[in-house]
């Protein structure tokens, strides 16, 4: 992954803010370029006195120090941060690439909140290793966020198998079968969406749940929703 120096994105941010831009987007988590970068970019937006919101998506649980920094640059009542959980349980988090607790992940949000940040968990359905019974661990945990804490949205969404994905290179690693295996087979995809007929949305299944099963459970999570006053996505503060 190639970062941009922090001294070109706060041109950018500059100019936006100049435009009437009061929030941003960045492409990927800032966190991912390392400490000494975030620091810089952050430094540097403080001496041109860029203020503005971010909506900002994180692949890991992010430290203390940079939660604490990221609510000092940028305007907390507009900045959302999105955590990327994708399981409940602990375990499947972890074959998935994801390593940190739910123990954590609760200390974090705390943090978050106690700093009037916006923030949404990311779940997903369809992950490999995920079972029916570990899936029961992500409904625990959304009924307990919902009742604990004052996320601005919530989200949990189906795997697609994506060409160059490492689910779709190494598909033994994960136990899964993959659907597509060509150009031709994304196409007809695209082409059967597009007349809209039937086509396979996942393209794949896993060793534990195939896709009728994955998307049962996609509406079991769904209808724990139906049941808290929970913002849609297009309702975010700073929408």
């Amino acid at each position: 992954m190639t970062f941009r120096s922090p001294e070109a994105v706060v041109r950018d941010l500059a100019y936006l803010q100049n435009l009437g831009v009061h929030v941003v987007c960045p492409s990927h988590d800032i966190g991912l370029a390392g400490e000494k970068y975030w620091k810089k970019l952050f430094a540097l937006m403080k001496k041109e006195q860029i203020y503005m919101g971010m909506y900002l998506e994180v692949w890991q649980l992010p430290d203390k120090r940079f939660i604490e920094a990221l609510a000092d640059v940028c305007d907390p009542k507009f900045t959302t941060m999105v955590i990327t959980l994708l399981s409940g349980s602990e375990t499947v988090r972890r074959k998935n690439g994801k390593y940190f607790s739910n123990q954590d992940f609760y200390k974090r949000v705390h943090l978050i909140e106690k700093l009037h940040m916006n923030h949404a968990p990311y779940f997903a359905t369809g992950l490999p290793f995920e079972t029916v019974e570990t899936f029961d661990k992500t409904i625990s945990m959304t009924e307990k966020f919902l009742s604990q804490f004052n996320p601005c949205a919530i989200f949990c969404t189906p795997l697609r198998l994506d060409p160059g994905s490492p689910m779709y290179e190494d598909p033994a690693h994960y136990n899964i079968e993959k659907h597509y295996q060509s150009f031709t087979d994304y196409y007809i995809k695209c082409k059967k969406r597009a007349e809209n007929s039937p086509y396979d949305a996942l393209g794949y299944h896993t060793e534990f749940l195939d896709g009728a099963a994955i998307f049962t459970l996609q509406q079991k999570w769904e209808a724990i929703l139906r049941n808290h006053p929970v913002m849609a996505a297009d309702l975010l503060h700073f929408v």
